[in-house]
């Protein structure tokens, strides 16, 4: 998504963390574990940020993968304080995201 969408701040309460958002510089990648009803199975959710907007969409090409394709969600984040950038931004992100599905 859009650099200022609040991408790390949604990523780090959605893993339940209270770390400080960082800066996100290109393509990071985290991982979170839940156990399920007390189980010792967990779930793991594998999660790729990509910092800088849709001047770095190429770097799609890391996390989206045959292997993963099935398993995939993504989320576009847009910065709403820049209403002119939504659109572009939107349409760009699917735009690479089908492109590399399609491979």
């Amino acid at each position: 998504g859009a650099k200022s969408a609040a991408k790390t701040s949604i990523i780090l309460r959605f893993l339940d963390t209270d770390e400080q958002p960082k800066p996100t510089t290109a393509l990071e990648y985290t991982f979170g574990r839940r156990s399920k009803n007390n189980n010792m199975l967990k779930d793991v959710a594998h999660v790729w940020e990509l910092g800088g907007g849709i001047a770095l969409s190429n770097l799609i090409e890391v996390p989206i993968t045959k292997q993963c394709i099935k398993n995939l969600s993504v989320v576009i984040c847009v910065d709403l304080s820049k209403p002119e950038t939504i659109w572009t931004t939107i349409e760009s992100l699917l735009n690479t995201i089908k492109l590399r599905v399609k491979k």
